[in-house]
């Protein structure tokens, strides 16, 4: 098998989350339809990463929904991060959906953030193979 198609779709890049709504695409909004993006791939893996975080805590959600039906978004992937460190991680969608969006905010608001804000970064790499 080889690849015929490797495309990358961000959603975030060095976002600074400073909301408990969910936010979708950086300043897209937090309602149904804000966000979403084709995941018609034969591979979809999204890359999240939190640069660094001074906040309490906050949670990143990969949710996916097929176009027809009942076209209503799912949770594919839901976790909290709580450290003031870097994260970076990959989490393959092996769910066959439509469109995939990655949604982010924090735990709880904070009196004052020292040092560097909530830096989230979060793309989507969608591989098609023959």
């Amino acid at each position: 098998m080889s690849v015929i198609s490797n495309v990358s779709r961000t959603f975030f890049n060095g976002y600074n989350v400073a909301t408990t709504n969910w936010i979708y695409n950086s300043s897209d909004g937090n309602n149904a339809t804000t966000g979403w993006i084709s995941a018609k791939a034969d591979n979809v893996v999204v890359q999240v990463c939190v640069a660094s975080l001074y906040t309490k805590a906050m949670l990143y959600r990969i949710e996916g929904r097929q176009t027809n039906g009942l076209s209503r978004s799912a949770s594919i992937y839901v976790t909290s991060v709580a450290a003031a460190h870097g994260v970076d991680v990959l989490h393959e969608v092996s769910e066959k959906i439509d469109q995939i969006r990655v949604g982010a905010r924090l735990v709880a608001m904070t009196a004052s953030i020292t040092g560097s804000p909530c830096n989230f970064y979060a793309a989507a790499i969608l591989t098609e193979i023959k």
